[in-house]
């Protein structure tokens, strides 16, 4: 008998356990003070009896394997997840009934009580509870916590079962309306295809038939789907890169928590991702501190059917975190390795200098910018907001007069609305 075990039951006693002890304690000083024979059997049984049972709760072995499963295998943020959970009794004896609880971290709510019945040895339990995640990252489900009951219900004994389990929650997609051009740049010049040229297969580029061109690029399945010679231009690897750059610098942050810039840029950059990638680009996520050419950082949650660069960049914004001052400039001076047809850079608080370089850069690309305007996320003094709002009207403007579409954000904007704005924003000829 461990002593650990001992405490562990003793300390378990419910109320009424307590009042068993009590009662034949207080029963018995009676019974001495006033000499009656028989009140002292009674008391001795009231006081034996919850200390029987602790020392039988003490012996009690439970080894019970505890295993989980989410639909779906990755949450976002507001969404609900489903944790299927199997207990298996590994022990040579049969289990007492058992209140199941998981124990779950700030920003996941759920009501994870579950009873479980009776396991004879070697028998196995499925239960099941529900989780919303309230923002986004990696977090350890569990350990689990046992709390079984003698019959009598004088002692509660608890047990924790030591395994735990991640869930990854991404950040919050929204659909995104189609308003940017995508160029198709490579060997054979730039071309814009008006935002309006993807069609059929998402890795197959097709535009319409025009006069003078070789019939044997003739797509006949797209064809004969939409009623019109539809044919493939010139295929380059590079002609379809979309690349999402995502400031995560953390002097260009401002506000707290869920309600701060960085959240609402990954978010944004999530449903950018997500939206090019329906337009048929390969998409290439810059800025977040990983590289881009590793491949997938998150190997406990991927297999090979999740391959892909789209499932690997919202993997990478699940746990984006804020980066040091020159993450912004690493991630231009990746940029031109990508070969992208279309641009959109998320960023936070910056001035001029901080979008000197980013200005310049992929030229024949289609490039659009959403701008935080910061002075909304933190009350600033006057001068201070000024300053502010100066330097991000002069990096706006640099931007614009390099060519680039852009739009503010706001907090508690519309990502949507904000996007639609891309569409009418005047491009410099």
């Amino acid at each position: 008998m461990r002593l650990a075990d001992l405490r562990a039951s003793w300390s378990g006693l419910t109320a009424r356990g307590t009042s068993f002890l009590t009662a034949g304690v207080v029963a018995l000083v009676c019974a001495l003070l006033l000499g009656q024979a028989d009140l002292v059997r009674v008391a001795g049984l009231l006081a034996a009896l919850p200390l029987v049972v602790v020392l039988v709760m003490t012996g009690q072995r439970l080894q019970l394997a505890v295993a989980r499963s989410t639909e779906p295998p990755r949450g976002s943020v507001g969404q609900e997840v489903e944790v299927a959970v199997e207990v298996v009794n590994r022990a040579t004896t049969r289990t007492p009934v058992l209140l199941f609880e998981d124990q779950v971290p700030a920003g996941l709510l759920a009501s994870t009580r579950v009873v479980l019945p009776p396991l004879r040895p070697r028998e196995s339990a499925q239960v099941s509870y529900r989780l919303l995640a309230t923002r986004r990252g990696r977090f350890a489900v569990g350990p689990a916590r046992l709390v079984g009951a003698e019959p009598f219900g004088l002692v509660e004994r608890t047990w924790e079962a030591t395994s735990r389990d991640e869930l990854l929650v991404r950040p919050v997609v929204t659909a995104l309306p189609r308003v940017l051009p995508v160029r198709r740049t490579g060997r054979g010049g730039d071309s814009d295809l008006g935002g309006a040229g993807i069609v059929g297969d998402p890795d197959l580029n097709v535009r319409e038939y025009r006069d003078g061109d070789d019939l044997r690029r003739v797509h006949w399945p797209t064809t004969a789907r939409r009623g019109e010679l539809m044919v493939r231009p010139d295929q380059h690897p590079q002609d379809h890169n979309a690349a999402v750059l995502l400031d995560t610098r953390a002097d260009g942050q401002r506000g707290r928590d869920e309600a701060s810039t960085l959240e609402v840029l990954v978010a944004a950059a999530a449903s950018v991702v997500v939206h090019a990638a329906d337009l048929g680009q390969r998409v290439v996520l810059l800025g977040d501190g990983e590289d881009p050419t590793a491949g997938s950082h998150d190997t406990a949650h991927r297999d090979d059917a999740d391959d892909d660069p789209v499932e690997d960049a919202l993997d990478r914004l699940a746990v984006a975190r804020t980066t040091g001052p020159d993450s912004l400039a690493v991630a231009v001076e990746q940029l031109p390795g990508t070969h992208p047809s279309m641009v959109v850079a998320l960023l936070g608080e910056v001035g001029p200098e901080d979008v000197d370089e980013l200005a310049g850069s992929a030229r024949e690309a289609s490039r659009a910018a959403l701008v935080c305007v910061s002075t909304r996320w933190e009350e600033l003094s006057a001068a201070r907001r000024r300053q502010v709002q100066d330097r991000h009207e002069a990096a706006v403007q640099r931007l614009q007069e390099a060519g680039w579409r852009v739009a503010p954000l706001h907090p508690g904007d519309d990502l949507a609305l904000v996007w639609e704005q891309l569409g009418t924003s005047r491009v410099p000829v």
